[in-house]
């Protein structure tokens, strides 16, 4: 189904494009991943459109930590600073959490809904994650949601793809970073 035409104002949200989640990643993707999300930013950028930048911390403390499964889930200093390759800006939103969810335990909701954002683009990773999490808590926040199969990526791609097939679908408009770009000249700002 082809990408409907965007809202008036909608924002960039960018999950975890950062150093502590970065090895973790196939890089060829990831790269893909950042250039993808740098041309969303920048076109939202230059629509005068907000763009957030969200990374994580470290974890919920206690029994919901992942410690069983993964080991102790840290980020060590310096770990939750942006990519040196993600193009950020001064304007930007800046959010640091421990929840999976961008919007779980910071200001993101208050700040978009002080800016008047009705629709949200979520990028980066994991797909599984932090991205799903994130794009979970927007639809249920009343935000229209949009996902880019080309600007999202999970610790394991089957994963990953699984989501944007059949859990994705119930939340957002599944998409690509084309149709975003096109649908963003399309609309009058």
């Amino acid at each position: 189904m082809p990408l409907a035409l965007l809202d008036e104002n909608v924002a960039l949200i960018v999950v975890d494009l950062q150093v502590a989640t970065a090895p973790r990643m196939e890089q060829d993707t990831l790269e893909r991943v950042v250039a993808n999300t740098n041309t969303l930013a920048a076109a939202f950028r230059t629509s005068g459109l907000t763009v957030a930048i969200a990374t994580v911390s470290g974890s919920v403390p206690g029994r919901t930590e992942m410690t069983k499964a993964y080991g102790v889930s840290t980020v060590p200093a310096g770990g939750d600073a942006p990519l040196a390759a993600l193009v950020t800006d001064a304007a930007d939103i800046l959010v640091s959490r421990a929840p999976w969810s961008a919007f779980a335990g910071t200001d993101l909701h208050d700040e978009l809904a002080r800016r008047g954002v009705t629709q949200v683009v979520v990028t980066g990773v994991a797909t599984s994650i932090g991205v799903e999490s994130t794009a979970r808590d927007a639809y249920a926040l009343g935000y229209s949601v949009a996902l880019p199969t080309d600007a999202v990526m999970d610790f394991r791609p089957d994963v990953g793809a699984a989501h944007l097939a059949q859990i994705a679908p119930l939340m957002a408009e599944v998409t690509t970073t084309t149709e975003l770009i096109t649908a963003l000249g399309a609309s009058e700002r």
